[in-house]
C-alpha cells in the first residue's frame, strides 16, 4: 500500500578440473565445459558503427548473446540498462538516456559482462540530450559501479564514525567547539529527490549523517563531492527517534576540498533493514518489488506536493513487530515523480533512512533513490505469497525460553536446474544475533563419483544482523527468482552440485552440516550426488544446530525439474519453519 507524509522514512567450482581460473562456476553437467562467449550487437547503427540517441530520455537497442548468465553494469547516473542481468541465450536490451540539465556535453561508459569476458561501450550525450553510442576498448581501469572509480579519493571514515559515537547521545547536543570531517556527499542535487531541498547527506567509510542547512543546498555539491565540513555551531540530533541529523540554524563552515569519491552501494537484504544496523548510507537492497503496481512514483500535486512512500516487498521476510515496512520514498519535487514504479523484481538502490511515529511505538524505513537510474535493477520475475505477519507482543509477555543449545542453522536447500540455487540459514535465538562470527564454507567435489579430496573449499564470511525467529535466504547469481542476497562472493558458496556438502561455522569451528561434511555426499547407490536437483526443509522438531549430519532431521519436500515453481516453493518453505 503507499502512505503520504509529510517526513517518513546477498570458481573454480567443482569447476571441471581441467580449469583453473575462476569462471562464475560450472553448471549441473560438471563434465561438460563450453568456453565463455559473448557478444553485443546494435540493433539500429549509422554506416560508421555509431548509434544515435536522437533526443533526452530517448532510447536505443543492443542484442546481446551469451551461453553465460551475464550483467550489464555502469556508473553513470543518468543512464539506465533494461534489462540489467539475464540468463544464457539471446536478450534485447534497452538503453535509456535521461535529460541533459548540466548544459555541457558529458560522457561515461557502460559494460556488459559474462564469464570472465566484458565488451564496453562509450556514451557520449550532447547538452541539447542527443547521445552517440560507440564500441570502446577496454580500458586498463574499467568503470565499475561495485568499485571506486579511477582517481577516486580515499576517504578515511574514522573521523565522522568518532564524530558520531561523541555526539549521538539520544538527546539534542550543540556543538561549541571545532570538530571538523571529510565526507562524500550522497544526495543527488539534479534529482531533486529528498526531504527537503534544504537537506544532503553524507557518508564516509560505513558511516553517515543528514545535513540540514538554512539555505537551499549548493547545487555544485553533486553525488560524489568531497566536502569538509565543521560541525562548530550545529546541533545534532534525532527526531522522533529517526535519523541521525546535524542541524545548522546559520551558515556552517562546510568546504569543498576539489576532491571526489565514489560510494559503492552496500549489498543488504529487507532483513538487514528490519535490523536497524544501517543509516544515512547508500545501500542496495536486493530481491524486492513493489508491493503493487503504481502508475506514477509520486501521484501529489499543488502548490506543496508531499512525499510518496511505496512499500516494498521480497514476499519471504516478515515484518517484525512495531515495524511498518521498506518503502521507496519518491518527494512531491522529485524530477522523476512522473515515471511508473517498474512491476519487476531484483535490485533498488537508495539512501537508507528511519523514523517512528510521533509517540514512539512504529518504525518506518524509507529508501530515497537519487535518481531514477537507482530503480533500473527491477528487472526479474516478480516473487509472489506474502510472509507470515509477526504476531503483535503481548502486554506483558513472559519470554519463551530459547532450547539449550540453541544458535543459528541451515534451514532449507534447495538445488535445481542450472543456477537455481538457494540456501536459508535461520535463528531460533530469543535474540538478534551479529553474523559476523559466522561462516558458510563449502567442500567442492567435482564428480559424483570423485572418491577423493575436495577440490577446494570455499569460505563465506556473513556480515550484519539476523533478528530473532528471522531467516537469511541466499542464493546463486543468475538464479531464476531473486529472492534472497547473492553477490559475486556468495555465489561462490551457494554453487553447489548435488555432492557438495555445507558446514556453517562459528568462529572458525563448525556447528551445524548439511551433508557428509568434509567428505564427499552421495546418495545410498554411492553414485549420485544426495543433494542433486532436490528440495531439503529441516524439521519442525529441529531447534538447535548439529555439527553431525543426520538424514533424519531433513525432509526431501520434491525433486527439483523444469516445470518445478521455484518462487512457490521457496515461499513456502524458505520463509518459515
Amino acid at each position: 500500500m503507499k502512505t503520504n507524509k509529510f517526513t517518513r522514512w546477498t570458481l573454480l567450482t567443482a569447476s571441471c578440473l581441467t580449469l583453473t581460473l575462476a569462471l562464475g562456476a560450472c553448471k549441473d553437467n560438471d563434465d561438460a565445459y563450453d568456453r565463455p562467449a559473448v557478444s553485443v550487437t546494435q540493433v539500429d547503427k549509422t554506416a560508421d558503427g555509431t548509434t544515435i540517441i536522437g533526443s533526452a530520455e530517448g532510447t536505443a537497442k543492443l542484442r546481446i548473446s551469451s551461453n553465460r548468465p551475464w550483467t550489464a553494469t555502469t556508473a553513470l547516473d543518468w543512464l539506465s540498462i533494461t534489462p540489467e542481468s539475464g540468463s544464457a541465450g539471446d536478450h534485447e536490451v534497452t538503453i535509456r538516456v535521461l535529460k541533459n540539465s548540466t548544459g555541457a556535453t558529458r560522457q561515461g561508459q557502460f559494460a556488459f559482462r559474462a564469464g570472465g569476458q566484458t565488451i564496453f561501450y562509450t556514451i557520449q550525450q550532447q547538452s541539447d540530450g542527443s547521445s552517440i553510442i560507440n564500441p570502446g576498448d577496454k580500458p586498463s581501469q574499467p568503470e565499475n559501479p561495485n568499485q571506486p572509480s579511477p582517481g577516486d579519493a580515499t576517504i578515511d571514515g574514522t573521523d565522522l564514525k568518532n564524530f558520531i559515537a561523541k555526539y549521538d547521545t539520544g538527546a539534542s547536543v550543540t556543538i561549541t567547539a571545532d570538530e571538523v570531517f571529510k565526507a562524500v556527499v550522497i544526495t543527488d542535487a539534479a534529482g531533486n529527490n529528498f526531504v527537503s531541498n534544504k537537506n544532503l547527506v553524507v557518508q564516509a567509510g560505513d558511516s553517515g549523517i543528514g545535513i540540514r542547512l538554512p539555505q537551499v543546498v549548493n547545487t555544485a555539491w553533486t553525488s560524489g563531492t568531497v566536502l569538509s565540513i565543521n560541525a562548530k555551531g550545529g546541533k545534532v540530533e534525532r527526531y522522533n527517534d529517526g535519523s541521525l541529523q546535524l542541524n545548522f540554524a546559520t551558515p556552517p563552515a562546510i568546504t569543498p576540498t576539489g576532491e571526489r569519491s565514489t560510494i559503492v552501494p552496500k549489498q543488504v537484504t529487507l532483513a538487514d533493514v528490519f535490523a536497524g544496523k544501517y543509516d544515512n548510507v547508500l545501500v542496495a537492497v536486493d530481491g524486492v518489488q513493489f508491493d503493487k503496481p503504481y502508475a506514477k512514483l509520486n501521484n501529489q500535486t499543488g502548490a506543496k506536493p508531499q512525499n510518496d512512500f511505496l512499500k516494498m516487498t521480497d514476499c519471504v521476510t516478515a515484518l517484525p513487530a512495531g515495524v511498518d515496512a521498506l518503502a521507496v520514498a519518491v518527494s512531491g519535487y522529485s524530477k522523476f515523480k512522473g515515471e511508473p514504479a517498474p512491476d519487476k523484481n531484483g535490485r533498488v538502490i537508495g539512501i537508507i533512512q528511519r523514523s517512528t511515529n510521533k509517540d514512539k511505538t512504529v518504525k518506518h524505513y524509507n529508501l530515497w533513490p537519487r535518481t531514477v537510474a537507482d530503480l533500473a535493477g527491477l528487472t526479474g520475475a516478480r516473487c509472489t505469497g506474502s510472509p507470515t505477519p509477526t504476531p503483535a507482543p503481548a502486554p506483558n509477555p513472559v519470554p519463551t525460553p530459547a532450547p539449550a543449545g540453541a544458535d543459528l542453522f541451515i534451514s532449507a536447500y534447495l538445488e535445481g536446474m542450472g543456477y537455481d540455487k538457494y540456501l536459508a540459514i535461520y535463528n531460533p535465538t530469543g535474540a538478534e544475533v551479529d553474523l559476523s562470527a559466522y561462516s558458510i564454507e563449502l567442500s567442492v567435489f567435482a564428480k559424483d563419483n570423485n572418491s577423493g579430496k575436495a577440490v577446494e573449499h570455499r569460505i563465506y564470511t556473513l556480515t550484519g544482523k539476523l533478528a530473532a525467529g528471522a531467516t537469511v535466504i541466499f542464493r546463486r547469481d543468475g538464479a531464476t527468482v531473486n529472492q534472497g542476497y547473492s553477490d559475486e562472493n556468495i555465489s561462490k558458496v551457494i554453487d553447489f552440485n548435488g555432492n557438495d556438502p555445507i558446514a556453517l561455522k562459528k568462529n572458525g569451528a563448525v556447528i551445524d552440516v548439511l551433508g557428509s561434511f568434509p567428505s564427499i555426499w552421495l546418495a545410498a547407490d554411492g553414485k549420485n550426488g544426495a543433494g542433486k536437483e532436490v528440495l531439503l526443509h529441516r524439521k519442525a522438531s529441529v531447534t538447535v544446530p548439529s555439527a553431525t549430519y543426520d538424514a533424519g532431521q531433513w525432509e526431501s519436500v520434491t525433486t527439483i525439474t523444469k516445470e518445478s515453481k521455484i518462487a512457490d516453493l521457496l515461499t513456502q518453505y524458505f520463509a518459515k519453519r
